[in-house]
């Protein structure tokens, strides 16, 4: 049987950061520190970069706190998330719990069909202010659990297959953290663990 991927779950428990650089001037410098962060999905919505024509550029460095509200944090890693900037544009400067403290798995969860449901009146404002059940995320989400329901109906099919293959897979450039000269770095024993040193050691799988 194949393996499903785990396409809309929130972390049921807080997970923390792993990396930690520190020092860059540009927010936009941390940019590759997040995607692998977040494992290369929007923080809010579970989106992936590999879905977007234009990959990487539909994602942004997104601030928790607003800069414009909390300027002290404007170039600070902990304040960064990694969001597509659909999630981006509808957050503004409304402020929405941090989802590395607070999961959001204990807020939201998807059902079967794809829609989002609130577990707590927090959910209920995550759901809203980032729109998640208006019909361009709903399609998405609609789209690709078809395409789960695809390869296991047909999975010697190579046209589905391919589609699965690049739905699902981890992005062809990963990036190099370890190459990377931060200024500083609290949590340096994360780049051990980043997906281009497991690619390179043989664990990181096909599918996420």
């Amino acid at each position: 049987m194949m393996p499903v991927p785990n396409l809309f779950t929130f972390a049921p428990e807080a997970v923390g950061r792993k990396h930690g650089p520190g020092g860059y001037a540009n927010y936009s410098e941390y940019k590759d520190w997040l995607r692998d962060e977040f494992g290369f999905r929007c923080a809010y919505c579970l989106e992936r970069k590999r879905w977007y024509p234009n990959r990487a550029a539909a994602f942004a460095v997104e601030h928790v706190l607003p800069q414009s509200i909390h300027p002290e944090l404007f170039c600070v890693y902990d304040n960064l998330v990694y969001a597509c900037t659909r999630c981006n544009s509808h957050k503004g400067v409304r402020q929405h719990p941090d989802p590395c403290v607070e999961p959001l798995g204990r807020q939201v969860r998807f059902r079967e069909d794809g829609t989002a449901e609130a577990i707590t009146p927090q959910g209920v404002r995550h759901i809203e202010g980032f729109a998640l059940n208006d019909p361009p995320a709903l399609q998405v989400r609609r789209y690709y659990l078809l395409l789960i329901e695809l390869k296991h109906r047909s999975p010697a099919d190579p046209a589905i297959d391919a589609l699965f293959r690049d739905a699902f897979g981890y992005p062809d450039d990963l990036p190099d953290l370890e190459a990377k000269r931060p200024p500083s770095n609290s949590r340096p024993d994360g780049v051990r663990t980043s997906h281009l040193r497991r690619r390179a050691d043989g664990t990181l799988p096909d599918f996420y």
